[in-house]
């Protein structure tokens, strides 16, 4: 899935037309914060090999982690930030 995601995935078109081939703005569902982390690194990883001048010294993606919280069994999941969670 992470290769496709970089293989296949769009261009911001404004900085496309600007001449920056910038890989466009993904997200990404985890289903725990370890499975998120393993996919934050191995697209580090893979877009430091696609990309070496651009990320050599920078991050390619970010894990953001939230808590979700069901109210009911009927009612949809709620995603806030882990530090509204106290």
């Amino acid at each position: 899935m992470t290769k496709a995601l970089l293989d296949n995935g769009l261009y911001d078109p404004i900085a496309t037309k600007l001449g920056v081939p910038l890989f466009g703005k993904t997200i990404v569902f985890c289903v725990s914060q370890k499975h998120a982390s393993r996919i934050t690194n191995i697209l580090n990883r893979l877009a430091l090999e696609k990309w070496p001048q651009i990320y050599a010294e920078a991050d390619f993606a970010t894990c953001m982690v939230g808590v979700m919280r069901r109210a009911c069994s009927n009612s949809p999941c709620v995603m806030k930030p882990a530090s509204s969670m106290r």
